[in-house]
């Protein structure tokens, strides 16, 4: 017999996921906010703990305040405007948002839930000794039990939520009410074809209107065509702070791995043009 979505909400709520889920990614913020406290004034930014295969970093960001307007002139210049900005109309720009009505890309969706938790899971596993008075091995060590257990339900419960929102969409429900609480669909920020407003409404409109998307001067980026130097030329950077991370050892890897990957292809990209 073929599930509704009131049954794979249900199995959800009854089968321990959900509820799993929010109890590990609770776990883990108040063991990462131990281990941000106890190393803030360590010497190094980078700690490794090998016997548990967990790394914590901090790491600096920095907050960057943008001149819009001569970017979107830069890029302009070099022919890019239309294939890296994108527009966003607010509620309080009407008249902005009816001029772009021809040019909107298909609806995007997804479902928000609010479900009611069980309170069937063992509440007692890592506090019988609190927090504060467990020794930094002992915090590892429930950080990877806990770690685990949240990736393999949040990967189940993004499945879940996947399943729901096509059964929505196929059916055309905005919300469904069941025993444990209701999943609503909702849309997501309308989003609009660039290369067609560049066309038909001209260049001066999208450089006055758009914004750069970080995703699409990234990709430019790697093919060479663009640099982090040029992009520095329209960005002051307004603030730094210390961003905490924890996490395993392997991640990081695939992470550098990633990272280097795409500094080589960046740099015989550019070695091509």
């Amino acid at each position: 017999m073929k599930l509704t979505a009131e049954d794979i909400a249900t199995q959800l709520v009854e089968n321990g996921v959900y509820e799993t889920y929010k109890m590990a990614e609770k776990y883990l913020k108040l063991i990462k906010g131990q281990f941000q406290e106890r190393l803030h004034s360590h010497e190094s930014r980078r700690i490794e703990f090998p016997e548990h295969s967990l790394v914590a970093k901090f790491v600096p960001k920095r907050k960057f305040q943008t001149d819009h307007l001569s970017l979107n002139h830069y890029l302009y210049n070099i022919g890019l405007l239309p294939a890296v900005v994108q527009i966003k109309a607010t509620k309080d720009q009407p008249q902005l948002a009816k001029a772009l009505e021809a040019f909107q890309l298909k609806d995007e969706y997804y479902v928000r839930p609010n479900l009611k938790l069980k309170n069937t899971i063992n509440q007692d596993l890592p506090w019988n000794t609190s927090l504060e008075n467990q020794s930094i091995n002992e915090l590892a060590f429930w950080f990877n039990k806990f770690y685990r257990t949240c990736k393999q339900n949040e990967d189940l419960y993004n499945a879940v939520k996947n399943k729901i929102l096509r059964f929505f969409i196929c059916n055309e429900i905005e919300k469904m009410d069941f025993k444990y609480g209701s999943f609503s669909l909702l849309k997501r920020q309308p989003a609009y074809d660039s290369c067609k407003i560049f066309n038909n409404l001209g260049a001066e409109f999208l450089i006055r209107h758009g914004s750069v998307s970080s995703e699409k001067i990234q990709n430019y980026i790697l093919k060479g065509l663009l640099s982090e130097s040029e992009m520095n030329q329209y960005r002051t950077v307004t603030d730094i702070h210390l961003t905490f991370y924890l996490l395993p050892l392997e991640i990081e890897r695939q992470m550098s791995q990633r990272f280097q990957a795409n500094l080589i292809a960046a740099s015989l990209n550019r070695g091509r043009i």
